[in-house]
């Protein structure tokens, strides 16, 4: 009794302590908390199962199936306890953003802009639902985005059923997350799942979803998926609403690239959830390859992180556009499309759903390595070019990027040429005009310079060359790792890369 005694009161103190330093860091930092997200995971349930039209739809299934009625709402009580996940600050801020941070400081330097993450949010209407849309290229831009969203707001992840194992289900229920079947048949199950993204959505749940429904295999987007979108539009109702963010991201490496593009050639497997878990395991525990073993690795890798220089695996950036109301995106055709099948408005909705990708690929972080990589196609490095004309390629392309304004984020070691490059913008008048020209295309010269140092020392030790130093060639067999890179750049105006049927 006096060990139970002990034992609860030194829980309680330590709970008591996380609690506190929780509720500090959202005050000090003014973190935007949805009040849904603190509904009890019990309530919504109640709420789900009393929700009338799920039961009309699960009678209808009954008679349709020929079992009784009792059989369909205990599966759909399943569906329910499967989906449903719960909230809790302390495993959010404190085990989820206390381990991703680091993380992610370890293996990359990670890169966004918080005006521009300030500036979007500003612009998000009160009281409507908001859903972050992401293109998908990693297993990581779950942590990459949470961690630059941390200070902002606490996001809710549509997760895929992969995660669903013991203790990848509990941690991502209890980060507010919610499971989605990919394929799934039961028509109830559907229904289910529309009815739940619809309560959170009304009760005004911030969600993050990838509209291409699971990685890019080649680097180009894929297909969007319109169910969770087709979901959203019974928000619409009664004069609601629901906003989407388009949000780019993009990697100097992405860390499973070589098993995607195995599985794109046709040369392995489509991943199982296991292999998924291993692969996000393998995540978790990866350090920099510069360490002779890993428990070298374990101790330089701390060391960079204490000293935040780790950027083993080069950036990985972020960057969030214009908030996008479903509302005003429809207009006239919203109430024809909610009084249409899922089947009859489908296409319109993948045209939407078009649209906002389209939004996401001119959002992309352009970085070193996925501009270098274009840069050699366009230089012609199959058949050899000289690291000139590569260099030539790249700052041509950045002077096309920053007459757009896209989101050039290219890490600190080029802050300096930055500042360079602003202040010579500032004094881009009068009568030393040509002197500034000049300057500013030394500037130029020396960022393409620094971009392809720093993308070559990343892509040499992968293999890609067959060339000496001054020359550049690639390996016929590094062609579709050069081209992955490359096409994450595909919705700025350049040439296709797309390999020639």
């Amino acid at each position: 009794m006096a060990y139970e005694i002990l034992r609860a009161s030194v829980l309680r103190r330590v709970r008591l302590r996380l609690e506190r330093s929780v509720s500090r860091y959202l005050s000090r930092h003014q973190v935007r908390l949805d009040r849904f997200k603190f509904t009890h995971k019990h309530y919504i349930r109640e709420a789900l199962l009393a929700d009338a039209s799920l039961n009309e739809f699960a009678s209808h299934r009954a008679r349709v199936e020929e079992l009784p009625v009792t059989e369909l709402l205990l599966r759909a009580e399943e569906y329910i306890e499967e989906i449903v996940p719960f909230f809790n600050l302390v495993s959010y801020y404190k085990f989820g953003y206390g381990l991703a941070r680091p993380l992610m400081r370890l293996l990359y330097s990670v890169e966004f802009s918080p005006a521009n993450l300030a500036a979007i949010e500003g612009r998000l209407k009160p009281g409507v639902a908001t859903v972050y849309v992401l293109n998908h290229r990693s297993n990581a831009d779950y942590v990459l985005f949470a961690v630059c969203m941390s200070k902002r707001v606490a996001l809710s992840y549509a997760v895929g059923e992969w995660a669903r194992v013991w203790p990848l289900e509990v941690l991502f229920k209890s980060f507010g997350s919610y499971f989605v079947r990919r394929g799934e048949k039961d028509p109830l199950y559907h229904k289910v799942l529309e009815r739940y993204i619809q309560v959170v959505s009304k009760g005004g749940l911030t969600q993050g979803i990838f509209l291409e429904g699971g990685l890019s295999r080649d680097g180009h987007f894929r297909s969007p998926k319109v169910g969770l979108i087709d979901s959203l539009l019974g928000v619409t109702e009664a004069g609601g609403d629901v906003q989407f963010v388009p949000v780019g991201l993009n990697f100097d490496r992405v860390l499973e690239d070589t098993n995607l593009l195995k599985e794109a050639g046709g040369r392995a497997e489509k991943p199982d959830a296991a292999s998924k878990v291993r692969s996000l395991l393998w995540l978790v525990v990866t350090l920099p390859k510069a360490a002779a073993s890993r428990a070298a690795a374990l101790l330089v890798g701390a060391w960079k992180v204490a000293r935040r220089r780790s950027v083993g695996f080069g950036v990985a950036a972020v960057y969030a556009g214009e908030p996008v109301s479903l509302r005003e995106a429809l207009g006239d055709e919203l109430e024809e499309l909610r009084g249409q099948s899922r089947k009859e408005r489908r296409e319109r909705l993948e045209e939407f759903a078009g649209e906002l990708m389209k939004r996401i690929g001119g959002l992309v972080p352009v970085t070193a390595v996925p501009l270098a990589c274009r840069a050699m196609l366009e230089a012609g490095a199959d058949e050899g070019a000289t690291e000139m004309d590569v260099r030539r390629e790249i700052e041509s392309m950045l002077k096309t990027l920053r007459e757009i304004a896209a989101p050039v984020l290219l890490g600190p070691a080029f802050a300096g040429l930055r500042s360079e490059m602003a202040a010579l913008e500032d004094e881009a008048s009068g009568s030393g005009r040509p002197l500034l020209d000049l300057t500013a295309d030394l500037i130029s010269g020396e960022e393409a310079q620094r971009v392809w140092t720093a993308a070559r020392a990343m892509l040499r030790p992968r293999g890609v060359f067959a060339s000496s130093e001054s020359t550049v060639k690639l390996r016929p067999e590094a062609r579709p790792l050069i081209e992955y890179y490359a096409a994450s750049l595909d919705g700025y105006p350049f040439e296709d890369i797309r390999p020639k049927s």
